[in-house]
């Protein structure tokens, strides 16, 4: 199975800086060639101080003297005004793009990801750490490009032309902005840490709101709002406390840089004037060499103050990372092909299966198969293996040992998304997306059309429910399909399986929680859809298991019993046998009652 490649955060930016290369090269040129108006303007200006103070009483030909660097500098401006502008157009194209690739990718990463992974972390966090990764890493490409790269072009070009102009202020100028830009990045690079810590607290944070609010009908009925507000504030203090820890540090770091700027600024000019005092420079030259001085000092601090802030980008995108360089735990061998599956019910095998969870084991050299087409009911205990038998088929876990296959492939060696196409799995909690039936029912297939969905929609038996909504197939569900009946979603779900029409169906307890009447309705939608499929049905209440094929019993990860109803209730102190029989019991005594 191929490794997942960890990425840097540098590595990531520039794989999506690649895509849209020359775009981004035509920017960081742009960038750099409008540096050049902030050092040949005050050098020009010196030019016309120097011509201007050689003018003698006589000024009448002074546009002649005047007219090469006026013009120079008209032409300048004019010329850096345009590219701003081609810059700022190319920005507003490729920026979006840039955004979109890297949220699209990185969105796709993180949905292939395994259950236990989503299991393991808050919803929420996961979704902060997605978008602080785009937004940061888009702040982070903007700074670079829009600050670092022209301030240090402009830093360059400062020292060029200052040497030109006097090599003795050039080195000593040259010497200072080295120091500097040593001190900003060891005074700066401690910060990101900070940003690191709050990151992962506020990720933190933004989760424990989420879970909230997904169990926010919890929350009401045990009427525990105040207590769930005291809840997330803790996780709030914390935020607030390592922000305020970051923010702190980087003012420090701010005042250090604008001592060490203003130091710099101070000594610089005092040899400069002592240059000029001695003959060595002329006034024009030393007005130039102290606005480029002034403009370079300025812009370094600036970039300063912004390197605080490139930290904390830093550390939040570094941090945000983590979801894309955390490994799939479920991946697609190398060129797998897809499931060639029989359309009629697929056959299944376990294969000398092992499975653990952790340090318990589930299965221990399994050896089953589930012949096509065949009705298979699954009865034990909660946590007797019933789910992860199932879960085991659609893959959800890797085996420890053995093979699962179906219709005689490796369900390891074939893509995921051939195998799960062709598999049908209904559960108790059907969850909806937040859009209309229409859209809910076809996304099992995409390219279904409104009669495909209505045709499975009476099949399913929800038409009719549907049809008295105002807005009939476009209704919005809700969050979750908040809208609707728990029988009313187990319905759309049956709809939508049908549309899928997978040779495998999985029926997880379907139909417990549901009241009589509506079970009824959807056993008849399911017997429906289960027609020429093979089915696996997990089921407490055994009554729904009497006309399957054959029934598994679960316990602690071992088949102990496998056959029909009608031989299993005939074993002498059978497992299945008791839960029948107890379960028989409280039916009377129901009735009795």
């Amino acid at each position: 199975m191929p490794e997942a490649k960890k990425f840097t955060l540098f590595q990531l930016n520039w794989k999506y800086i690649k895509k849209f290369s020359f775009s981004f090269i035509f920017i960081f040129l742009l960038y750099g060639a409008l540096s050049l108006e902030r050092v040949y303007f005050p050098y020009l200006v010196g030019n016309i101080i120097d011509i201007m103070t050689k003018m003698s009483d006589n000024r009448d030909n002074y546009w002649e003297l005047l007219r090469n660097p006026i013009l120079i500098m008209i032409g300048i401006m004019i010329g850096m005004d345009i590219l701003f502008r081609v810059q700022e157009i190319i920005a507003e194209y490729i920026f979006p793009r840039f955004k979109a690739t890297m949220r699209e990718e990185s969105f796709s990463y993180v949905m292939n990801h395994s259950n236990r992974f989503f299991a393991e972390n808050h919803v929420g966090s996961v979704a902060g750490k997605l978008n602080d990764l785009i937004a940061s890493s888009y702040s982070i490409i903007m700074k670079l490009s829009g600050i670092f790269i022209p301030v240090l072009t402009t830093v360059l070009i400062s020292i060029i032309t200052i040497l030109f102009i006097n090599v003795k202020i050039g080195f000593i100028f040259t010497c200072w902005m080295i120091t500097h830009l040593l001190i900003v990045y060891f005074t700066t690079s401690f910060v990101r840490k900070h940003w690191e810590n709050h990151s992962e607290a506020e990720n933190a944070l933004r989760g424990k709101i989420v879970d909230s609010i997904n169990n926010i009908a919890n929350v009401r009925l045990f009427a525990k709002l105040k207590d769930e507000i005291k809840y997330c504030a803790t996780y709030q203090k914390t935020e607030i406390d390592l922000s305020v820890k970051a923010g702190l540090s980087g003012i420090i770091v701010r005042s250090f840089l604008s001592i060490v700027a203003i130091s710099g600024l101070i000594g610089i000019v005092y040899f400069l004037l002592q240059e000029w005092k001695d003959g060595y420079i002329s006034t024009g030259n030393i007005s130039a060499i102290f606005a480029i001085v002034v403009n370079s000092i300025l812009l370094m601090w600036w970039m300063a103050y912004e390197s605080v802030f490139f930290f904390m980008d830093l550390g939040k995108a570094s941090q945000a990372l983590t979801i894309l360089n955390t490994p799939h735990e479920i991946q697609d061998a190398e060129n797998a092909p897809d499931l060639i599956a029989n359309k009629n019910g697929s056959e299944i095998k376990f294969i000398d299966v092992s499975f653990s969870y952790s340090d318990k084991a589930f299965f221990t050299h399994k050896n089953i198969t589930i012949n096509s087409g065949q009705k298979i009911g699954l009865v034990g205990f909660s946590g007797a293996g019933k789910t992860t038998f199932a879960n085991l088929i659609l893959r959800e876990f890797n085996l420890h040992g053995g093979q699962i296959l179906i219709d005689n492939q490796d369900i390891s060696k074939v893509s995921l998304k051939s195998l799960r196409n062709s598999i049908s799995y209904i559960t108790q909690d059907t969850n909806l997306f937040h859009r209309t039936i229409m859209e809910n029912i076809r996304f099992a297939k995409s390219d279904a059309t409104d009669e495909e969905v209505i045709k499975a929609s009476k099949e399913a038996c929800c038409h009719d429910f549907i049809m008295k909504n105002e807005d009939e197939y476009n209704a919005v569900v809700g969050e979750k399909g908040a809208k609707l009946s728990g029988g009313q979603k187990q319905r759309i779900s049956i709809a939508r399986a049908i549309l899928k029409n997978a040779p495998i169906v999985i029926l997880d307890e379907a139909t417990s929680a549901l009241d009589s009447i509506t079970e009824q309705k959807i056993k008849e939608a399911i017997n429906r859809l289960i027609i020429n499929k093979t089915t696996i049905i997990i089921a407490h209440r055994l009554s729904t298991l009497k006309e399957v094929n054959r029934i598994l019993v679960f316990d602690e990860g071992k088949i102990i019993e496998d056959g029909s109803h009608d031989d299993l209730i005939k074993i002498p102190d059978g497992y299945y046998k008791k839960l029948w029989d107890s379960q028989n019991d409280l039916y009377d005594k129901k009735v009795e009652d």
